[in-house]
Order: structure tokens, then sequence, then C-alpha cells
């Protein structure tokens, strides 16, 4: 068993689906909401696998891709409203021009 964890991608994936696990926990019992549900087991775990889930969405969102931004107006629209993409593009084509 430990030469097939050790030379492969394996440990890896399992690590991060234990962070996954253990950070998906953390975000489910620090929510009030969820807390409050003691008394219901079954709807406590239903509202914090829903807490967890929001906030991994949002995490993946706020780092990679919003879709609903991009239904606004496309990524153009997205990048080139930031003020400050639009200073830094302009920065680095002055500079190196």
């Amino acid at each position: 068993m430990k030469r097939l964890i050790s030379g492969s991608a394996l440990l890896p994936i399992l690590s991060f689906a234990l962070a996954m696990l253990i950070g998906g926990l953390l975000i489910a019992f620090s929510d009030a909401k969820v807390l409050a549900l003691r008394s219901e087991p079954w709807e406590m775990v239903k509202a914090g696998a829903a807490t967890a889930w929001n906030a991994y969405v949002a995490l993946f969102e706020g780092a990679f891709y919003d879709p609903n931004l991009a239904r606004q107006g496309g990524l153009a629209r997205i990048l080139w409203g930031n003020r400050e993409i639009r200073v830094a593009y302009r920065a680095y084509f002055i500079r190196t021009a």
C-alpha cells in the first residue's frame, strides 16, 4: 500500500480531498444558522452541506470565473471595466515599447 501511494498522484489527490472535507466541516459548523438546527440532525446536515457548497462556489467564482458576470457583458467587459487592469495593461506596453 505504501508503494502505491508514494509513487503516484494518489497522495496529493487524497490530501486535497481531505482538506476540502475538513474545510467544509469548519465552514458548516461555524455558521450560526446550522448550529441552531442541533435538535434536527438531518436538517442540520443539509444546511451544513448547503453552506459549505455555497462557500466553495463563491471561492471558485471569485478566484477563476463568475458566470453571472460573464452573462452581463462578456469577459472583455469584466476585464476592461476594472480600472486597475486597464492602467496595468497600458503601463506594461508603455514600458516595453
